[in-house]
């Protein structure tokens, strides 16, 4: 739908009806006109409405020009002034408009309901609002307001400026001192305005309904004085954690040095998002010194200034970066130790650690490391200014470490710690927990009874790279670097006063995933109704979480899948009640919270008869080819009797001594 505009000139008003319909597939549209006409207060003026033969809206079922009525807002418009042209074309006549503004609305009565087409709402201007103005110094003077309503009339808005010089006592208003806008802001091209002036805007908004003016607004041109952005800024590092910021005032002040200028320094280091505001009470002198600064940081920094009174700051000036000095007075090392295991002779490897600072100053050189045995040998070791750890053995006894950052002619405060005599570490905390959440470990622990300096926190995936940190409450959250499915090592070790204590571990993963294959599964042992299957762990570096249990899943041929579950530490089971001379396909899973993975499958077959049946056989067998022999022996002895009897031999018959 759109509308026709109804606009008187002269004194105010305008009206309008409504109504185009446009739908693709037909020739021609349903309209409302004319279209946004203009017209003289007290004037007559006839609307059309436009219904083609071809048109959409004739192909409402209902649809009857009979049923057309007219609104003038909102009251129904005498029938007496209604007519129709032809039979596409009908209007309404409306005599003697005098109202200030006014709707002309088209309606039908569709299937009993009255049905508008559109209209439009015409209105005379509003008072312009919310006056503000900026003076632009030596430059320009532009003032600002809200133009209300929109009036869909063409309307052009003066800004009248008067000025009234204290000095001479006097109001002058110079004619000359107005412009003309379209929008909602005008300037002045003139910004050379003097502090005792006083000056009073007020706006006309005119368009054919008439004119309006706004307010007066009265302005001290210093409360609203807006200078140029400083030029020049530079950055200067200087030692002592200072940098010094330079710039040069905004041309158009320079030889205005009796005004107040107050200035303001924004500083940022670049990584970062958090911005600092140092203020400059008096401007003009052109300079600050930021104080502790961090070491070797680059600053991002820009300058603005406002004269004293003044509701506007100038635009920040161009941005000027440099890079913080380092200064190793002030620079804090930390240093840190990991103990392994000691030799049979006592001997042990220490891992030293500390932390790295500013790879990008030049000032330091490099590490000084000292190391002390109790009672014994001083060694001192240099290192580069990228070299961060080193791995030293120490004997049984206990030890002093020192490390210093050193330049050409200066060192910063030591960092030390100690390696315990063995066995001779002070107490542990106690009640260590640690559990991952948000992509964070969190750990925490109880309280020593012994008064506890700080606590230092150390974490690593393996024994070579290690991270730490010191805190005093007893937990902390662990964040930066963290890897996915990989087992993390943590140690708590409290320090007290004597020294450190034995460090208190604990492990955890930030997330658990499944795990990697079992490498090997054998079927061991293997008899009619019985196996042994043994398996191997899964690889510490594939565990991708704790390992909470093994499942054994074995099935015969065409048979349903049986399954048994053993915990993490089990490595073998005894499968029993099997069927003999069968064959049975096995794997085993590992599982973790995350999830489990399956080893190869494994194809076994059991023995038709056990071991056992085999040799009561055997046994049997023997038993009975002994019998056998035996029976074949004393058959061979019978028979022998009888048919060979035993005859008496005449020699040793006892007839002869008859």
């Amino acid at each position: 739908f759109s509308g026709v505009r109804v606009t008187m000139s002269g004194v105010l008003l305008v009206v309008l009806l409504v109504f185009t319909i446009v739908c693709k597939g037909y020739d021609e549209a349903c309209t409302v006109h004319p279209k946004d006409p203009v017209i003289k207060m007290g004037s007559d003026i006839q609307i059309f409405f436009t219904a083609p033969l071809r048109s959409p809206c004739r192909n409402i079922s209902s649809f009857n020009p009979d049923q057309l009525f007219w609104k003038l807002n909102d009251e129904r418009i005498p029938e007496d002034q209604y007519s129709a042209i032809n039979s596409t074309v009908f209007a309404v006549h409306i005599r003697n408009f005098t109202r200030r503004s006014g709707f002309v609305m088209c309606y039908m009565n569709v299937d009993g309901r009255d049905t508008v087409f559109g209209g439009t709402h015409i209105m005379p201007p509003q008072k312009p609002t919310n006056i503000s103005c900026v003076l632009f110094f030596s430059t320009a003077f532009t003032c600002y307001w809200d133009v209300g309503r929109n009036t869909f009339l063409y309307t052009t808005y003066t800004l009248i400026r008067e000025v009234l010089w204290k000095e001479r006592g006097k109001q002058k208003l110079n004619e000359n001192e107005t412009c003309q806008s379209k929008t909602n802001e005008c300037t002045f091209g003139d910004g050379n305005v003097y502090h005792f002036d006083v000056h009073t805007v007020v706006i006309k908004a005119e368009n054919v309904l008439g004119k309006v003016y706004s307010e007066k607004q009265h302005l001290d041109p210093m409360t609203v004085v807006k200078t140029s952005p400083p030029e020049g800024v530079v950055i200067t590092p200087m030692l002592k954690k200072v940098i010094r910021v330079k710039w040069k005032t905004a041309h158009e002040l320079r030889g205005h040095s009796y005004l107040t200028l107050i200035c303001q320094v924004k500083s940022q280091e670049s990584d970062s998002n958090t911005t600092v505001i140092h203020t400059v009470t008096n401007g003009w002198t052109e300079m600050l010194d930021i104080q502790d600064v961090k070491l070797c940081t680059s600053y991002i920094v820009s300058v603005q200034c406002s004269l004293n009174g003044s509701i506007y700051w100038s635009d920040w000036s161009k941005e000027s970066t440099a890079l913080s000095l380092m200064d190793v007075e002030f620079v804090q090392l930390h240093l840190w130790r990991k103990i392994k295991a000691p030799t049979s002779e006592g001997d042990r490897a220490v891992l030293l650690m500390w932390k790295s600072i500013y790879y990008g100053c030049d000032l330091v050189q490099g590490y000084k490391l000292t190391i002390e045995e109790m009672n014994g040998q001083v060694e001192t070791i240099t290192f580069s200014l990228s070299n961060m750890r080193t791995l030293r053995n120490v004997s049984k006894k206990a030890h002093e470490l020192r490390i210093v950052a050193y330049s050409s002619n200066s060192t910063t405060s030591e960092a030390a710690v100690t390696i315990p005599a063995l066995g001779e570490a002070l107490p542990p905390v106690v009640g260590v927990q640690a559990y991952p959440h948000s992509g964070q470990i969190f750990v925490s622990w109880n309280s020593s009874d012994i008064p506890v300096n700080k606590y230092v926190i150390d974490w690593s995936v393996d024994w070579s790279n290690y991270d730490w940190e010191e805190t005093k409450a007893t937990n902390i959250s662990i964040k930066d670097k963290l890897e996915r499915f990989r087992l993390y090592s943590i140690a708590v070790t409290p320090i007290y006063d004597e020294g450190p204590g034995q460090e208190a571990i604990i492990h955890t993963y930030l997330e658990e995933g499944e795990p990697g294959k079992i490498p090997l599964v054998k079927a061991l042992d293997i008899k009619a109704t019985e196996a042994a299957i043994k398996w191997t762990e899964v690889p510490e570096n594939e565990r991708r979480g704790f390992i909470r249990n093994y499942t054994v899943f074995y099935r015969k041929e065409e048979g349903p899948e049986l399954s048994i579950t053993v915990s993490s530490d089990i490595l073998e089971h005894h499968l029993s009640h099997l069927e003999p001379n069968t064959k049975y396909t096995l794997h085993v899973m590992a599982s973790t919270n995350a999830g489990g993975s399956n080893s190869s499958t494994v194809v076994f077959r059991t023995l038709k008869y056990d071991s056992s049946f085999i040799k009561a056989i055997s046994v049997i067998g023997g038993l009975g080819i002994l019998l056998m022999v035996a029976m074949g022996i004393s058959c061979f002895i019978l028979v022998r009797k009888i048919l060979f009897p035993e005859v008496p031999s005449p020699r040793i018959s006892s007839i002869g001594v008859w």
